[in-house]
């Protein structure tokens, strides 16, 4: 397991790194050793929990190799999830914990930190659903809207889309194998940002402010919450 092999993944779609995938190997080895005694179980606990610390050093080192902080986080959190999974699947947990007891708080605090990190990526279209640029005055409907006030509702949906298109089509070439962990991103995703698209929506689509409005209200929530359902498939 020193000899850890580095195979980077193609294009963001391999997202389980080989030398994590070896990991696998070094289990079953360990599982045929667990017959000896309580100190042979403390040291094999103390060369795995070195083994572990290597393999994450080594993770995060290949990460960085990403500029993009949404794959970097992908990465990560694909290949931590891999690794506590294999733990408790294979009951090493417990052997790890003999000499860490604390390991299995570490790999949540690590899920934690990366996952704060992927939800990053929605910043800028969080900014935008904020909706800080206020209109002139406020209006009801059938209230004739102002040219300059049309011009910024226009402004608002046009740059909700196109940041949104470009995210899309970035992360949904991003794979997660494990549907757990894809199911629980896409569920976040939807809780952070549907609801709050709404809201925006609800709020200027009543004004008349443009008489193509398909050119401007590209999506319904039903829409962006079908979208954001689509990120991370595997079979993509």
């Amino acid at each position: 397991m020193c000899d850890l092999i580095m195979t980077l993944p193609h294009h963001g779609r391999c997202m389980v790194r080989k030398d994590t995938l070896i990991f696998d190997n070094a289990l079953n080895l360990l599982i045929i050793s667990l017959g000896g005694d309580g100190e042979n179980k403390k040291a094999l606990a103390a060369y795995f929990t070195r083994i572990l610390s290597t393999l994450g050093l080594n993770l995060e080192n290949k990460a960085e190799i990403y500029n993009d902080t949404c794959l970097k986080a992908i990465f990560m959190l694909n290949n931590y999830n891999y690794m506590l999974k294999s733990l408790q699947r294979s009951g090493l947990l417990d052997l790890v914990k003999l000499h860490n007891p604390e390991i299995a708080n570490h790999y949540g605090t690590q899920t934690r930190q990366w996952r704060k990190q992927y939800s990053q990526s929605w910043a800028h279209l969080l900014h935008i659903l904020q909706d800080t640029r206020a209109l002139s005055i406020p209006y009801k409907p059938p209230d004739k809207v102002k040219d300059k006030d049309r011009q910024l509702i226009k402004d608002k949906f046009a740059t909700f889309n196109k940041e949104f298109e470009e995210i899309s089509r970035s992360q949904k070439r991003l794979a997660i194998p494990d549907q757990e962990l894809r199911d629980s991103l896409r569920a976040e995703n939807v809780e952070l940002i549907v609801s709050k698209y709404d809201v925006f929506l609800k709020k200027y689509s009543q004004l008349q402010f443009t008489k193509n409005l398909e050119k401007y209200i590209k999506y319904t929530a039903n829409n962006v919450r079908e979208q954001l359902n689509s990120f991370f498939d595997t079979t993509a």
